[in-house]
């Protein structure tokens, strides 16, 4: 019927989306002054931490325990973890370094670079972040500031976990996988996609993090579920669900076999001795009475292992137990609150939806925490 030149009547959709849109719009420059101030009060809070934590480090207070894990070695055979410390024992054979200094600079360096990265994704993300979401991301303790406010983790190996993580992320984007679920896509050119994407990770993942796996071998819970995640989320979209399944396995076997073998390689007392006995020239660890920290650890049963955590948390009757899950349940909801926020705004901002797809916010922190939450628990029992 003809309009004779009277505007369209606008579906409610439209009109949702329309309201939507300018909603954002207007929001985006009136809190854009709000998300400076997180921002600014976090690089200078941060500044501060670091540099008082690595002086801290330098003048001797670096973590003891992070410090021993770090000198497991190949000395008394193969063990689980020995690759790094092998390395360093290496250079301080043959070129006398300070081995102490160089694991606290590797450990800071590390941690800054993870740091400036998360920092940066943050920022990118900013157009999508009122001022509370933004300081949510930046200040929560369990986040970017949990190394620096607890000094004995800064030093710890799981750091380098990210590194195949990031470089995972890195050649998910640069074979643009998304773009890849388009339906104006040609076949050819989406399984072109995928065999470069799954030879690059067969090939340049595993080979960084194997030699991270044989620094630490709780790479296996920590840090490759997320990975496999990562892959099959995209993978699924363009494959049937069976072949992306298997696909993904075999991208990431290589470095589930080398972590299953540390895991069998656990120690014995006899090596945790010779690889005390390997440090004791360097002055930095005394075997005598007691072997120290993570070298120890080598020589635990695997009930002692399991009693000591079990023995922490059930101190003070069991407020230690409380006061762990009630933080950790904070944390936990303070990320999913974050999380949904930027999710839901990014897909209204870009796709233009009345309402966002039932359930995509729920599906995706389910996956991408929920999930590795499940995959790490085995650490708490081995």
């Amino acid at each position: 019927m003809p309009s004779f030149g009277l505007p369209a009547k606008r579906s409610p959709c439209d009109e949702s989306r329309r309201k939507v849109v300018m909603n954002l719009f207007s929001a985006r420059y009136a809190l854009r002054s709000l998300r400076h101030v997180p921002l600014g009060l976090f690089t200078a809070v941060f500044i501060g931490l670091f540099i008082h934590s690595f002086l801290d480090a330098l003048n001797g207070n670096f973590d003891k325990w992070a410090l021993s894990d770090w000198l497991i070695n190949y000395e008394g055979g193969f063990v689980r973890r020995g690759f790094g410390g092998s390395l360093f024992h290496f250079f301080w054979v043959n070129f006398a370094i300070d081995v102490e200094r160089h694991i606290i600079f590797l450990s800071y360096f590390s941690y800054l670079l993870i740091s400036l990265y998360y920092v940066s994704a943050v920022i990118r993300s900013s157009s999508y972040l009122n001022g509370l979401v933004m300081a949510i991301w930046l200040f929560l303790p369990s986040l970017v500031l949990f190394a620096l406010l607890d000094h004995s983790a800064i030093g710890r190996k799981e750091i380098l976990f990210y590194i195949p993580l990031l470089v995972n992320l890195y050649l998910f984007n640069r074979n643009n996988l998304i773009r890849m679920t388009a339906r104006n896509i040609t076949e050819p050119l989406k399984n072109h996609s995928i065999k470069v994407y799954g030879f690059q990770v067969f090939f340049i993942f595993n080979l960084i993090a194997i030699p991270i796996v044989l620094i630490h071998e709780s790479f296996l819970f920590l840090s490759l579920p997320l990975n496999f995640i990562v892959s099959l989320t995209i993978l699924s979209k363009v494959l049937k669900m069976r072949i992306a399944l298997v696909f993904t396995s075999l991208l990431y076997l290589p470095t589930a076999i080398v972590a299953g073998i540390c895991f069998i390689y656990r120690g014995s007392t006899d090596i945790a001795k010779k690889i005390c006995a390997s440090w004791v020239a360097s002055g930095m660890v005394d075997c005598d009475p007691d072997l120290p920290g993570a070298i120890d650890g080598l020589s635990w049963s695997f009930s002692k292992a399991v009693s000591l955590p079990y023995a922490v948390l059930t101190s003070d009757g069991g407020l230690v137990a409380l006061h762990w899950f009630i933080l950790f349940a904070v944390n936990l909801l303070l990320i999913c609150f974050a999380a949904s926020k930027l999710i839901d705004r990014y897909l209204n901002l870009h796709y233009y939806r009345c309402g966002n797809p039932s359930g995509i916010v729920q599906r995706t922190l389910f996956k991408y925490l929920t999930l590795p939450i499940v995959a790490s628990l085995p650490l708490y029992v081995v």
